[in-house]
């Protein structure tokens, strides 16, 4: 048999790279289909390099305090094995900014690397809000006062109306919640001993 522009026209296109790049979209669609379940209709399963120069950070990222010894340490990982989980962006006119993987960011930047593998969302609406909060506060080790401001931030977005409906949405006890959020009233010297 032939191969026909017509017969060809049905087929899906792939292009086989190297085994890093497999790896990469692999689980590219494996984690967006597991993990973040809300993004299927936000982004591709395609993986972007985009120059780490063009991404900024988000004001939307609960963390404030990095570890400067393991972005060190993630950037040597970054130097010898390159950059594995693609970072989450938003594209923000001809710049990006991270949603998710800011600290893969910084890491890159550090190890001298031009460009980062990246998931670009279609959106910048308060549903990707939710998911870069939600990103980074499902993370076991954030600090208590960046877990309730990134709390109240959910609710001053209207992602949530309550506590109750956030210890819900987390899987966490609604005393928790409380808590967190009650840390962020505390006055800024308290804040700083924390």
């Amino acid at each position: 048999p032939t191969n026909t522009p017509a017969a060809d026209a049905g087929k899906i296109k792939t292009r086989s790279g190297s085994g890093y790049l497999k790896q990469l979209y692999s689980t590219a669609r494996t984690t967006a289909g597991n993990t973040h379940t809300g993004l299927k209709n936000l982004t591709t399963f395609l993986v972007n390099f985009i120059p780490v120069d063009k991404v900024d950070a988000s004001e939307l990222q609960v963390r404030v305090h990095f570890d400067d010894s393991e972005v060190e340490a993630l950037a040597h990982s970054i130097k010898e094995h390159g950059v594995l989980q693609p970072i989450l962006v938003v594209q923000d006119g001809d710049r990006y900014k991270v949603i998710a993987g800011e600290r893969r960011l910084r890491a890159s930047k550090l190890a001298g690397v031009d460009r980062i593998p990246a998931r670009v969302l279609s959106t910048n609406d308060k549903a990707t809000h939710e998911i870069a909060l939600r990103e980074n506060l499902d993370r076991v080790d954030l600090h208590p006062i960046e877990e309730g401001e990134g709390y109240v931030s959910l609710l001053d977005a209207g992602a949530y109306t309550s506590h109750d409906a956030i210890a819900k949405g987390f899987g966490k006890p609604k005393s928790r919640i409380t808590e967190c959020v009650g840390f962020t009233k505390l006055p800024h010297e308290t804040k700083w001993e924390l």
